[in-house]
């Protein structure tokens, strides 16, 4: 048990997804540029011409760079703090908005029991953009402890579909976060 244990934790210490989350991608990846089949993933249909990007046009995360180190010290203006969690088979993530150092808005889900850390981590951080965009937030920070799903944001070559979906609901007028510090 104690083995089994030390395994999982080296999916978050390396910062790589588990292999049944990779093969699933993999699989899904599969399906749909070769097989041509459309996959459903969180009630969104995903086709394979959702895959092909127009040369023409440069996609706005691949100037996006998200900070993976931990120096935080609270400024003004919107911080959103997400984080996703699996205890007793029971999968959940929850955000929290603070303003100006105060707490505005939070919001914890559910998720089904069989989804991963990586899946809720994921989730988090998708409700905390859908957070932002609906709220007219003009400049916000998304703290993740989450290094996987920032080095799955970082890879403009990633083709994971839920990675692809938070990808395109960010908005072309993000600036990369290092270029203002």
């Amino acid at each position: 048990m104690l083995q089994n244990c030390l395994v999982r934790c080296l999916h978050v210490l390396t910062g790589i997804p588990p292999i049944t989350l990779t093969l699933r991608s993999m699989l899904q990846f599969y399906h749909l540029k070769y097989m041509q089949k459309s996959i459903v993933v969180d009630n969104h249909t995903f086709s394979a011409e959702d895959l092909e990007a127009s040369p023409n046009i440069e996609p706005s995360w691949e100037k996006l760079k998200f900070d993976r180190r931990y120096q935080h010290k609270p400024e003004s203006g919107y911080y959103i703090y997400t984080d996703g969690s699996k205890m007793c088979n029971k999968v959940g993530c929850a955000m929290v908005v603070m303003y100006e150092g105060v707490e505005e808005y939070n919001c914890i889900n559910c998720l089904n029991d069989e989804a991963s850390v990586y899946m809720a981590e994921l989730k988090a951080i998708e409700i905390a953009i859908e957070h932002v965009l609906s709220n007219n937030i003009n400049h916000a920070k998304i703290i993740s402890d989450s290094r996987s799903i920032l080095q799955a944001l970082n890879n403009p070559n990633n083709i994971n579909p839920p990675i692809l979906l938070i990808k395109n609901s960010l908005p072309t007028r993000i600036q990369e976060y290092n270029s203002s510090r």
